[in-house]
């Protein structure tokens, strides 16, 4: 590795990570063209970053071959998921990528998910679409992909509701994490052999901690060998509540 830069995506953004590569013969260390699409995860002294190829490239200069490769969050495969949330009984179980959470619960029990059209489904939504997608997870390009939503259900209590009758899983994330005043950001982690996608949230009710991304800076310089950082300040007037 000669170079790598990583950029952390808040809410609508992705995350990203960049890689430079070299090959070292001395070492058989040779370059493997990756397939775009797939799973992949960097760890350097500790530090780990999960994402999928978006893509590589062969680089010739004068001093031989480099390769980059750029993985970004595993988002759009959220975009990919479909999630029934009112109005839809019928079977949908073995269709790809689509979770008819409103249909499971009012199968086990009439007026279990809450919703009616002018209330929405319940709480329950999280945990059960979890449950949903970890029995038929989700696919992409050939990958299976399970969830956590344990810190999303954490956001909704149980009078919450949702008006909307169908949306895509980052959708859904996007729209509780508005309402809870929250920033988001979405991980790919590897699990005892299984890639799980997990979002995380931090409030906007209370305002940052000045001074620690040059914290987090400083301690970067002695543990992972940063040598060249920029830090500074900036006016952000961000939307407190929808």
């Amino acid at each position: 590795v000669s170079n790598l830069n990583s950029q952390l995506g808040w809410g609508s953004e992705p995350s990203s990570l960049s890689i430079t590569l070299v090959e070292d013969e001395s070492l058989n260390q040779t370059f493997i063209e990756p397939t775009v699409g797939m799973p992949t995860y960097f760890d350097y002294n500790g530090w780990s970053f999960g994402g999928i190829i978006q893509s590589w490239t062969r680089n010739r200069g004068s001093g031989g071959f480099t390769f980059s490769v750029l993985l970004n969050d595993p988002r759009d495969i959220l975009d990919g998921a479909a999630v029934v949330l009112y109005g839809y009984t019928g079977i949908t179980f073995g269709l790809s990528n689509l979770y008819n959470v409103f249909g499971y619960l009012e199968s086990s029990s009439f007026g279990a998910s809450g919703a009616s059209e002018t209330g929405g489904i319940n709480g329950r939504l999280a945990i059960t679409l979890q449950g949903l997608i970890n029995t038929t997870p989700i696919q992409f390009r050939g990958y299976t992909y399970y969830v956590d939503l344990t810190n999303l259900y954490n956001l909704m209590s149980a009078d919450y509701r949702i008006l909307n009758e169908q949306m895509n899983i980052m959708e859904l994330i996007s729209s509780i994490a508005t309402d809870a005043i929250c920033d988001f950001f979405i991980r790919l982690e590897y699990r005892s052999g299984t890639n799980y996608i997990v979002p995380y949230f931090v409030s906007r009710a209370n305002p940052p901690v000045l001074g620690s991304i040059a914290n987090f800076v400083n301690v970067s310089e002695v543990t992972y060998g940063n040598i060249s950082n920029t830090v500074g300040r900036e006016l952000v007037n961000e939307v407190a509540s929808k």
